[in-house]
């Protein structure tokens, strides 16, 4: 979710995010997660995507869709970094 903290993000970009902070994950798994997050209402899709959107569609236009934090995702992520600070 950092990687969506201040703009929209396509998958390459979360990717690469995740990678910088050291953790091993492949972009298949980042897309997964991506959509767990959306389906949660955690992320939302930038409003000009099609929608509905599944793995497949972001796997295959990855540059296409592009994600930033909701509103219930942000206020999540605010409370998980005062947790952690």
């Amino acid at each position: 979710m950092n990687a969506t903290a201040d703009d929209w993000e396509s998958i390459d970009q979360i990717h690469e995010h995740v990678a910088r902070a050291g953790l091993l994950a492949t972009r298949d798994e980042v897309a997964d997660e991506m959509l767990r997050l959306l389906r949660s209402g955690r992320f939302e899709v930038m409003p000009q995507s099609p929608i509905p959107v599944d793995a497949v569609a972001v796997l295959g236009a990855p540059t296409k869709y592009w994600m930033a934090m909701s509103q219930t995702g942000r206020a999540q992520w605010q409370r998980e970094c005062a947790r952690m600070d």
